[in-house]
């Protein structure tokens, strides 16, 4: 029988509940945030035109995710600093993110499969020992 799903939320929501365990079923997206970014409109008045501006595009990225069951996963921020100086001389390990660092700041493959391979696959083999499946649903991928 060939199942064909158009909808991921009937899929996450409706359907894969009823198939698998809730706590083998993980989501994981990400999200940027510029956190320098000045607004794109502002009400002047057409008498003071004010001249245009190169937006900055500084930013951070979050990788967070969690299974359906509620438990959630430890996240990974991406910044454009290896050593941001607002950690201080903190120990990064010690963080309770995991921190990587890339000029555009953005979750690239590389930084993704360091991800799985060494903390993803880490963490779930200390929750469900080393013999265990989950299923991994990503968004926009």
């Amino acid at each position: 029988m060939l199942l064909q799903l158009h909808n991921s939320k009937f899929y996450s929501h409706k359907l894969l509940p009823n198939i698998i365990d809730p706590t083998n079923a993980y989501n994981v997206d990400e999200t940027g945030f510029c956190f320098n970014k000045l607004p794109t409109r502002s009400y002047v008045s057409d008498n003071n035109i004010r001249g245009g501006f190169k937006q900055n595009k500084t930013r951070l990225s979050l990788l967070s995710g969690g299974n359906m069951a509620g438990e959630r996963l430890k996240p990974l921020v991406i910044g454009k600093a290896k050593r941001p100086r607002a950690f201080g001389s903190r120990d990064i390990t010690s963080l309770p993110v995991y921190y990587e660092a890339q000029d555009n700041a953005w979750v690239s493959s590389q930084i993704f499969w360091h991800w799985f391979l060494e903390h993803f696959i880490v963490e779930m083999e200390q929750r469900y020992g080393p013999d265990f499946y989950v299923y991994l649903i990503l968004d926009n991928c």
